[in-house]
C-alpha cells in the first residue's frame, strides 16, 4: 500500500476487505476454486456440527429403512439422510472464538498490511480473516474494499461502510463508468426462472390457506409475474427469436447466420409483454425484502426435497409428491438444461436473483434496457448461450449520485483518465462547475527515458491497416513479423506486443508458423503467449522473466550489470505476446527488463456489433439530443477543448473512440513503472498517424515522446532511432558505472 510510504504510516488504523477466496485459510475449503462454491461451504460449515460421513455411511443411509434411527427424529416427522454436503465446522471460526476475533482485530489494525498479511495473520492467530477483518471495519480509520463493496447500495449497508463526512478515493478510476453499470445489471436466465416458479408454487400449494390476505395477493403476484417471464422467454427461445412483434415496436435484434442471439427492448415493452402492468413493482419488491420470502420459500423447499428423497428410499414405486414438481424445484425444468448452466448456489435462493431482476425494473426506462438471449447463436464467445433476460445500466450517475451526496469529498485517481470530460459528465452530470476540480501531472520519468513511434510502414514497405477488413491480409501479418523480428534484433531484454484480440493473436502466431516466421523470432528471443485461463498467468510471467534474466545479453540497468548490450543492440531476451483487455493489459508491472520495448498492434476498437454497446452509443446520443450537450467547463481544471462539451453531437462516436484508446494507454503504460525505467513504444498502424482525432487520446507524456511523423512515414528511420535510443541507454548506464 502507498500509505506505509507516507509518514502517517505509524498512527493511521488501516483495514482491507476481499472476498473469501483471497482471505480464506482454510485449505480444504480453497480448493473449491471458485468463489461461490467457497462461500457455499463456508456458510454450510457454519450451520452444522457434523462430521463428515464417509462414504459406508453414505451407503447406509441411502438403504435405511423408515425405522432407522439415522432417518426418524419423530414418529411423525422424517429427516433427509446425511449427505456429502456437510461438513465439520470449521475450526478458525468456532462459535465461541469472539476472543480470538477481537485479538485477530486488534492485530490487524496495530500495522499496515495488504490482504496477503491479513491471510498469514489469520493463520498465525488460528482464526478467520474474512470475518476478522469485517469485525475491524468500525475502528478503522483507512478502509480498503473492492468496487462491488462500494458501489453497490445493499452491499455497502449491510457491511455498515460509513460515507457520511468521509473522503471516498477511486483508484483506477478509468474503469468506474463501466463497472457501476456492471455492478447494477442484473442477469436472470430461463433456469432461474422456472426454478423459482416451481418453488413458490410448491410454496402456494402447502401455505395458501394459512397466509393472512395481503401475504396471499403478494404471493400469487410472485407466481403471476414468474409465469409471464419464463413463458416471454420460452416463447422467443423456442421459437428462435423468428416472432418479431418487438423488433417491429422499436426493438432491435442481431442475427448470425440467420440464428437470433438476442433481442433488446426497454423495460416498459417487458412489462407489458409479461403482463406485469397492473401489478405495483415497488411494493412487491419491498414486501419481498420485508418478508424475506426469498429465504423462506429456499427452507422450505429444501426441506420439502428431503422429505422426497426419504420416501423414494422407502419405495421405489414413487412418492407422496409429485414427481415432476420436486425435481423443478430443486434445480429447474429439465427441458430448460443448459450445457452453459451457471453454478447454483446452495444458500441463494432463485427467488432471490428474481427480486434483484425486479428491483432494477423499478429504475428508470431510459436509464436501463432488457436484452433477451434467446439461447440461438454464438455470442461472447459461447457456443450455446443460455436462455434468459438481461438488465443493462446505461446511466452510472444514478447509482453514483448517493456516493457524492453522503460523503465529504470524493476523489477520482487513475493514470489513464484522459480524456477526462466525458468521465465527469456521466458521473456528475448535476455538480455544479465550482465543486469539480481536475489536476493533471506529468510522469516521473526524465523524458529521455521514453521514446513513442506511430509506425505506418513495415521495413519492405507494407502500409499496416489493422482494420477489422484488412488485418487478415497474409501481407498484414507478414509485414508485422518482419516489423517484430527487426525490433527485437535492437532491443535487449523483453519485449511485449499487444494484439487487439485472442483469435487475431492466434491467427498470426499460426501464420507465422506456417512461414517459418516464428523460428526466426525464436532464435532472437524465447517467445510466450498469454494464457486464457488466469491461474496460468503466474507460471507464464515466472518463465518469461526467467528467459530474460538467462540471457546473456540481458541488460538489467537497475541492478547495474555492466554486460555488453552488443553496441545498443537486442538479441536475446523474451518476446511475450499479449492481448488487449486481457489478464496482462491491467494490473501487471513489465518494469525494467520485462518490457524494453511495448508494440502495440493496430487499434483495439470493440465490436460494434455487440447489442449492449449499440444501446449505450444509442443512449449517450439521445442524452445529448435532449440535454443539448453537457457543459464541462470547471474553475482550476485544463479541459482538451478549454471549456467545450463533454456529449458533442457525436457522443456515442466519441464514447466509442475513447473505449478503444483507453485501452490502449492501459496497455502501453505497463512498461515504466518507476522513476528509473526506460522503454520504447511503438504504435503499429497508421491510423495513429492519418486519423487526427487519435492522437490526443494518447497520454501527455507519451504523445510529447513521439516522433516527428515524417520519420515514422519511412522504417529505416525508425530502425535508426530505436537503435539510437537503446544505444544511448547503454552508454549512459556505463558512464553512471564508472562514476
Amino acid at each position: 500500500m502507498e500509505i506505509q510510504k507516507t509518514a502517517f504510516k505509524d498512527n493511521t488504523r488501516v483495514i482491507s476487505l476481499s472476498s473469501r477466496k483471497n482471505l480464506c485459510i482454510n485449505d480444504d475449503v480453497l480448493k473449491l476454486g471458485s468463489d461461490g462454491r467457497i462461500s457455499d461451504r463456508c456458510l454450510d460449515m457454519q450451520k452444522t456440527k457434523m462430521k463428515k460421513p464417509t462414504a459406508a455411511t453414505l451407503a447406509t443411509s441411502r438403504s435405511a429403512g423408515p425405522n432407522d434411527p439415522t432417518v426418524m427424529t419423530s414418529k411423525k416427522r422424517t429427516r433427509a439422510p446425511t449427505s456429502s454436503k456437510q461438513t465439520t465446522k470449521c475450526p478458525f471460526l468456532p462459535s465461541d472464538g469472539v476472543k480470538q476475533q477481537t485479538l485477530y482485530r486488534d492485530h490487524a489494525l496495530s500495522q499496515i498490511r495488504n490482504l496477503e498479511d491479513l491471510a498469514e495473520l489469520g493463520k498465525k492467530l488460528g482464526t478467520c480473516s474474512y470475518y476478522g477483518t469485517r469485525r475491524a471495519l468500525a475502528q478503522a480509520e483507512v478502509i480498503c474494499m473492492p468496487y462491488a463493496t462500494l458501489l453497490h447500495k445493499g452491499t455497502r449497508e449491510s457491511m455498515k461502510i460509513p460515507l457520511k463526512g468521509n473522503v471516498v478515493l477511486v483508484d483506477e478510476a478509468h474503469n468506474l463508468v463501466e463497472a457501476i453499470n456492471a455492478i447494477h445489471s442484473s442477469q436472470l436466465s430461463l433456469q432461474a426462472m422456472s426454478r423459482a416458479l416451481a418453488q413458490v408454487t410448491l410454496y402456494w400449494e402447502h401455505y395458501n390457506t394459512r397466509l393472512s390476505g395481503k401475504n396471499a395477493v403478494y404471493v400469487q403476484q410472485i407466481i403471476r409475474i414468474l409465469k409471464g417471464l419464463v413463458d416471454v422467454v420460452r416463447a422467443k427461445a423456442y421459437s428462435g427469436g423468428a416472432t418479431s412483434g418487438w423488433m417491429a415496436s422499436g426493438a432491435t435484434a442481431t442475427a448470425d447466420d440467420e440464428a437470433v442471439s438476442t433481442i433488446i427492448m426497454s423495460v416498459n415493452e417487458l412489462v407489458f409483454e409479461a403482463d406485469m402492468d397492473n401489478v405495483n413493482l415497488f411494493k412487491l419488491v419491498r414486501y419481498m425484502e420485508q418478508s424475506q420470502i426469498a429465504k423462506k420459500v429456499l427452507g422450505f423447499a429444501d426441506r420439502r426435497l428431503g422429505e422426497v428423497q426419504i420416501h423414494r428410499s422407502e419405495s421405489e414405486s414413487g412418492s407422496t409428491l409429485s414427481s415432476s414438481v420436486i425435481p423443478s424445484a430443486a434445480a429447474g425444468a429439465p427441458e430448460d438444461a443448459d450445457e452453459n448452466a451457471e453454478y447454483v448456489s446452495s444458500h441463494i435462493s432463485s427467488l432471490q436473483t428474481v427480486q434483484t431482476f425486479l428491483t432494477t425494473l423499478t429504475g428508470s426506462n431510459q436509464d436501463g434496457r432488457i436484452v433477451l438471449e434467446t439461447g440461438h447463436g454464438p455470442q461472447r464467445g459461447r457456443k450455446r448461450p443460455a436462455a434468459g433476460l438481461k438488465y443493462i445500466m446505461l446511466n452510472a450517475a444514478v447509482h453514483f449520485r448517493k456516493i457524492v451526496a453522503e460523503a465529504r469529498s470524493v476523489v477520482l485517481v487513475g493514470g489513464t483518465m484522459r480524456p477526462v470530460a466525458p468521465i465527469v459528465a456521466q458521473l456528475f452530470p448535476d455538480l455544479s462547475a465550482s465543486q469539480l476540480d481536475v489536476f493533471s501531472c506529468g510522469h516521473v520519468i526524465p523524458p529521455e527515458n521514453l521514446t513513442s513511434l506511430c509506425v505506418s510502414k513495415g521495413p519492405t514497405g507494407v502500409g499496416f491497416d489493422f482494420t477489422h477488413k484488412s488485418r487478415v491480409l497474409p501481407e498484414q501479418m507478414d509485414e508485422l513479423g518482419r516489423l517484430l523480428l527487426n525490433v527485437c534484433t535492437i532491443i535487449p531484454g523483453g519485449v511485449v506486443v499487444f494484439f487487439p484480440s485472442y483469435g487475431y493473436e492466434e491467427m498470426v502466431v499460426r501464420r507465422w508458423r506456417e512461414t517459418g516466421l516464428m523460428s526466426k523470432l525464436q532464435t532472437k528471443k524465447a517467445t510466450f503467449t498469454e494464457p486464457k485461463r488466469a491461474k496460468d498467468v503466474d507460471a507464464v510471467l515466472q518463465a518469461f522473466s526467467a528467459a530474460i534474466v538467462s540471457n546473456p545479453n540481458h541488460d538489467d540497468t537497475s541492478k547495474g550489470n555492466s554486460r555488453s548490450c552488443g553496441g545498443g543492440g537486442g538479441g536475446g531476451g523474451a518476446i511475450l505476446f499479449c492481448v488487449v483487455g486481457a489478464k496482462m493489459s491491467e494490473g501487471i508491472n513489465f518494469a525494467d527488463d520485462m518490457a524494453r520495448c511495448v508494440v502495440m498492434v493496430g487499434l483495439p476498437y470493440p465490436d460494434r456489433r455487440d447489442p449492449e454497446l449499440q444501446q449505450k452509443l444509442q443512449y449517450l446520443d439521445s442524452l445529448q439530443s435532449s440535454q443539448g450537450g453537457v457543459p464541462c467547463s470547471c474553475s482550476g481544471s485544463s479541459w482538451e477543448a478549454r471549456g467545450g462539451s463533454a456529449f458533442g453531437p457525436m457522443s456515442g462516436k466519441s464514447y466509442y473512440q475513447n473505449l478503444c484508446m483507453r485501452a490502449v494507454n492501459q496497455s502501453i503504460g505497463r512498461a515504466i513503472r518507476h522513476a528509473n525505467d526506460w522503454a520504447a513504444i511503438v504504435l503499429v498502424d497508421r491510423r495513429y498517424i492519418m486519423d487526427p482525432s487519435i492522437f490526443p487520446l494518447l497520454p501527455k507524456w507519451i504523445a510529447d515522446r513521439v516522433v516527428p511523423h515524417q520519420q515514422s512515414l519511412d522504417f529505416r528511420q525508425v530502425f535508426v532511432h530505436l537503435s539510437q535510443f537503446v544505444r544511448n541507454k547503454a552508454e549512459g548506464r556505463v558512464a553512471s558505472e564508472k562514476e
